[in-house]
């Protein structure tokens, strides 16, 4: 049986091979994929694959156990790095957010990803656009309106941002 990393590698098992293509689509952002593999009737039982941590199938459970350890080399978490939060976020939504809001942002993480190291990236990338939006669109409703669809698509706390904005002023870092 081949291995990979000492483990055992099961290529010819339908159950790994679809938890390889769940892990896959739910790293690459296709959730449709993702949700059929798990809703898809057990080969053993009528039960899906995948309900919880206590129900499912405990076969497919230890598959995916291991392809997403190894998947965790191939896709690195950008949940650490601001930079890589607003590169992701301007990919995905590059309508969004202005080019130069964009570069002004990725400017503003650099200088302050030192100082905030204890604050989820997101929180930390929504920062730096919110100061970026305010410097290039001064006093303007639509830098409001992009600020509160970036929280959202973020996920983070508008108030949690605001807070974050406040303490990267008073630290006078940007000037």
């Amino acid at each position: 049986m081949p291995e990979l990393c000492g483990k055992p590698f099961h290529p010819l098992r339908d159950k790994f091979t679809l938890a390889a293509y769940y892990v896959v689509a739910s790293r690459r952002g296709d959730g449709a994929t993702a949700g059929r593999v798990t809703t898809m009737p057990c080969l053993d039982t009528a039960e899906p694959y995948y309900l919880s941590q206590r129900r499912g199938d405990p076969e497919f459970k230890r598959y995916l156990k291991v392809v997403m350890r190894y998947a965790s080399y191939i896709y690195p978490d950008s949940d650490s790095d601001p930079v890589a939060v607003l590169d992701e976020l301007v990919t995905r939504y590059g309508v969004l957010i202005p080019s130069v809001v964009y570069k002004r942002a990725r400017e503003l993480a650099a200088k302050v990803q030192s100082m905030l190291s204890g604050r989820r990236a997101k929180t930390v990338a929504a920062a730096v656009l919110k100061i970026a939006l305010d410097e290039v669109m001064v006093n303007s409703n639509p830098s409001n309106a992009v600020f509160k669809e970036v929280c959202r698509k973020l996920g983070v706390s508008e108030q949690a941002v605001n807070e974050v904005v406040k303490k990267i002023v008073e630290s006078r870092i940007l000037q």
